[in-house]
């Protein structure tokens, strides 16, 4: 990091560990170790690798232990090597994703000329229809209770975005723009609505992509979110 950029802060960062610690069912000392620590949780049918800054954290069932133990950092962060050494488990990938933060020293201005606003129910269904139903999984913005819309000069919905809790620290960020009007602010209009929201609300809010999604990372970028790590999961067979 270049110096005089905005970087997140020591107090964001304990609450991120202290939140991804609880989402994932850990101790939060799993951090203060300097090799890449394995944990296993009985209640599990995946099997999940978190990068976070310097700790690599795998969270599995305990079946998985040794077949995984042996593996370096480098494989652990691998869905493809992880899918062939699991191979007896019937792995289903269910994606890598870079996971990136906001907070305000580092969060963008909201446009000044793009309208921003509360979402209404059924403009949340007219653009989930317009999307791919990659893109409206990825978003998330089914699920998401605080959602808000940018709109265009004419008045028409042009873009969505929200954020759902995901424990007393962090917030998850979705957002849609309709095909046709991407490219022109206002999927970052709505974006930056939804992770200011998030901050009055005292949570961090989350950026979460998959790491061949491009667009959403340039987005992610020019709103201020910052990269902290990597998040990967596969679903596993053990009967």
């Amino acid at each position: 990091m270049s110096a005089g950029q905005p970087k997140i802060s020591d107090n964001t960062i304990r609450r991120l560990k202290s939140g991804w610690a609880i989402e994932l069912k850990f101790s939060e000392d799993a951090f203060l170790e300097k090799s890449r620590v394995l944990i296993p949780r009985e209640d599990l049918l995946s099997v999940t690798t978190l990068q976070f800054q310097q700790s690599i954290i795998v969270v599995c069932p305990p079946q998985l232990e040794q077949l995984l133990r042996p593996l370096t950092e480098t494989q652990l962060l691998d869905i493809r090597i992880l899918e062939q050494i699991l191979k007896p488990y019937q792995p289903i990938p269910i994606g890598t994703a870079t996971i990136s933060y906001a907070e305000r020293g580092t969060l963008a201005e909201q446009s000044r000329e793009i309208n921003a606003r509360s979402a209404r129910p059924e403009e949340v269904i007219e653009i989930m229809s317009h999307c791919t139903p990659d893109e409206q999984e990825e978003s998330g913005l089914d699920q998401m209770p605080f959602r808000f819309a940018s709109q265009s000069s004419n008045g028409k919905t042009a873009a969505l975005s929200g954020y759902e809790i995901w424990n007393p620290h962090m917030a998850h960020v979705g957002v849609l723009t309709e095909p046709q009007m991407r490219g022109q602010g206002f999927g970052f209009a709505a974006a930056a609505m939804s992770a200011a929201a998030a901050l009055d609300s005292d949570l961090i809010p989350q950026w979460r992509c998959r790491v061949d999604n491009t667009a959403s990372q340039r987005l992610g970028y020019q709103l201020g979110f910052m990269k902290l790590g990597v998040q990967l999961a596969l679903e596993v067979s053990l009967s």
